[in-house]
């Protein structure tokens, strides 16, 4: 989890992170401000799944570079499985 998120971070991707759902995913928001890097991506943060999804959708409609193959989103759980890059 830790890996892609670094990874979809540093290449400015879109990432909603399901706070609350144990493992690294409740940590993300201290690494994020602990690095204190920027990124051309966002980073969207909530505890209720829909909230979430929503969130990262409108980061993606107002993003100048609209949907393109390089315009993914990365959903962080704490669950292996649903470390998603659509």
């Amino acid at each position: 989890t830790l890996n892609e998120f670094t990874i979809a971070y540093d290449e400015g991707k879109i990432i909603g992170v399901l706070e609350g759902s144990g493992g690294v995913a409740d940590h993300v928001r201290e690494i994020v401000r602990f690095c204190n890097k920027p990124t051309t991506g966002g980073v969207f943060f909530s505890s209720d799944p829909e909230k979430l999804v929503e969130q990262c959708l409108n980061g993606l409609r107002s993003c100048p570079r609209g949907f393109t193959s390089k315009r993914t989103l990365m959903l962080v759980t704490s669950s292996a499985d649903s470390n998603t890059l659509c």
